[in-house]
């Protein structure tokens, strides 16, 4: 894939930003806008937010997710989760003055230009994200498209924040009070983040809101470079317990169909055949919202792994650092996996796995933790539970021993 046109800011936006019946020259639509360079440079103009696909983009894989950025306090996915919608292959296909925004279908595993490529793209659906029309366009083949598709509903977080409730208390999406937050642009991804209101008439589920009525949601959409980094899947087994990414092998005739691969780190050596660090260590950030006092245990958990690897012959293969301070760095960079701290009033878990995995082989691109507050509330757990079952007495070092002890399993979990 070939990188996206450099750019830098310009003059403070103006005029509105109207996508024209024609696309009109790129150098004349970004006068006066703010362009946010990266894998996808970002236009803002006029309050909205536009893409700018460089010629090579174009009918490329790129790897969408639609992660929320804020919580529902417990009743609903937490901030970090990458679940709400599954990692997602994405194309941008020009149809003459046209984006078709599309997520192809990647469940079926084929040999390319096989009869049963051929088959599988007939017989299989994709999913059209949306149909856009080009605002401008550059002389290199460059275009730009407004992104306001990803001001609905992209992910189906309906489905999450109606789990369970009964459809004349439901909340919908309010697009009236839904806008752009931000937008950001990095090396390896590209984020739009959005606002939105869900309201309902008559909500009986979540009360930790000032009017339950309209719940706010900053949901992050990423745009992800898909990796081409020479990673072999490696093929799941049911003895063994792992996060796995499901296919459909029709490359070969057989019963069962099903394949699945193991979702993993690609830990590739810089030498191969001997003992050595990997040509990309996976370098774990602790977010400055962990207490202090926490930081260090879940540090030596994570940094415990390493003797795993050693035994393997993958050296130094995970570090740990703590989130800088610095403001030009930038939690929402895709090449920042994250360790955060979770409050909620209703805590669903202990600690949480964010994986987010290349549909396509099961190449972890983006690991992570929530943690869940509920854990540093362990020593009551000791005093009137673990400590009278020993029979022993409790004291506030006892506490704290096992609180800490808990805390280096789970992150170890």
């Amino acid at each position: 894939m070939g990188s996206a046109p450099a750019f830098s800011q310009t003059a403070p936006q103006s005029g509105a930003a109207i996508a024209p019946s024609m696309p009109v020259p790129y150098e004349t639509f970004v006068h006066g806008a703010t362009v946010t360079p990266g894998l996808i440079p970002i236009v803002k103009k006029g309050g909205t937010y536009y893409l700018v696909l460089s010629k090579d983009q174009i009918d490329n894989d790129f790897i969408e997710t639609a992660v929320p950025s804020s919580g529902l306090g417990g009743f609903g996915p937490a901030a970090g989760e990458p679940y709400v919608a599954p990692a997602r292959i994405l194309h941008f296909q020009r149809v003459d003055d046209r984006v078709i925004v599309r997520w192809p279908n990647t469940i079926a595993q084929v040999d390319p230009n096989s009869p049963q490529a051929y088959s599988a793209n007939e017989s299989l659906p994709n999913s059209i994200l949306g149909v856009v029309p080009i605002a401008a366009e550059g002389a290199n083949g460059t275009v730009v498209i407004a992104a306001s598709l990803f001001l609905g509903d992209v992910a189906n977080y309906a489905a999450s924040i109606n789990r369970g409730t009964d459809p004349g208390h439901a909340y919908r999406l309010d697009p009236a009070r839904t806008y752009f937050v931000n937008g950001k642009s990095f090396p390896e991804n590209t984020l739009l983040r959005v606002s939105q209101t869900w309201a309902s008439t008559d909500p009986n589920a979540i009360d930790n809101a000032p009017d339950p009525r309209s719940v706010e949601v900053l949901m992050s959409y990423n745009i992800i470079a898909a990796p081409n980094d020479g990673f072999v899947p490696r093929y799941s087994d049911a003895r063994v317990g792992y996060f796995e990414t499901a296919r459909l092998d029709f490359a070969r005739d057989r019963v069962d169909r099903a394949q699945t691969y193991v979702t993993r780190w690609n830990f590739a050596p810089k030498t191969p055949g001997t003992p050595s660090e990997p040509s990309r260590p996976l370098v774990v950030y602790l977010s400055n919202d962990i207490p202090v006092q926490y930081r260090d245990p879940i540090r030596r958990a994570y940094l415990t792994w390493n003797k795993a690897f050693d035994q393997i012959g993958i050296l130094n293969a995970v570090h740990v650092e703590q989130q800088p301070t610095d403001p030009s760095w930038d939690a929402d960079d895709i090449r920042h996996n994250m360790v955060r701290w979770i409050t909620s009033t209703s805590p669903q878990f202990g600690a949480e796995a964010l994986i987010i995995a290349d549909p396509r082989t099961g190449e972890e691109i983006n690991v992570g933790i929530n943690i869940d507050a509920v854990v540093g509330l362990g020593g009551r757990s000791y005093r009137y539970i673990v400590a009278p079952a020993r029979h022993i007495s409790s004291s506030a070092s006892a506490e704290q021993s096992f609180v800490v002890g808990s805390m280096n399993g789970l992150t170890l979990h």
